[in-house]
């Protein structure tokens, strides 16, 4: 309810996620939970960037988002669909997806570039994505699958690069995602 939403400090948070529950009209009820969030944050003195990451379940509802200027929507029954399509296309899929997939398997981590360089290196100045790779690799059983570029507020992640050989300055603040 509207009487919830306007108790949590919307303004504070540096990410929202807003995840379905499979009630009825799931879809419906985000959209709702959406637009009260936006009018509560709209009503408030401080500026803030409102930039949720919505689960939905269907396309439709994806274009309501969109009309609402919300522009980070997930939709899972897609996904799962993909990845079956995935599977019955190419057997090879199958292994890729269960060994990402597992409960016991992979996860995503976070991780400083130093946490891969030898005692006896100096953390680089400059350096590609194909570089920052290979320290990953050589250090650890992990793949390097994006980084983060700007500093401050300003801070993006970039998964999967296209341009790997082209290096970038490093801040000792960069990240990885392994």
């Amino acid at each position: 309810s509207m009487h919830n939403l306007e108790l949590l400090p919307l303004e504070v948070y540096d990410h929202i996620f807003v995840l379905r529950d499979d009630q009825e009209r799931p879809d419906q009820k985000t959209v709702a939970e959406i637009v009260q969030m936006k009018a509560i944050l709209e009503s408030k003195p401080v500026e803030c960037t409102f930039n949720p990451v919505v689960q939905v379940g269907n396309k439709t509802t994806g274009d309501q988002l969109l009309q609402c200027g919300i522009t980070n929507s997930v939709n899972t029954n897609l996904i799962m669909s993909r990845a079956l399509a995935m599977v019955a296309m190419n057997k090879i899929s199958h292994g890729v997806l269960t060994d990402l997939l597992s409960a016991d398997g992979n996860n995503f981590d976070v991780q400083y570039l130093s946490s891969y360089i030898r005692d006896d290196e100096m953390l680089p100045v400059l350096l590609s994505f194909a570089e920052a790779t290979a320290y990953v690799s050589r250090a650890a059983k992990q793949v390097l699958v994006g980084w983060s570029e700007g500093s401050g507020t300003s801070r993006e992640w970039i998964l999967n690069p296209k341009d790997k050989l082209t290096a970038r300055e490093w801040e000792p603040e960069d990240r990885l995602i392994v």
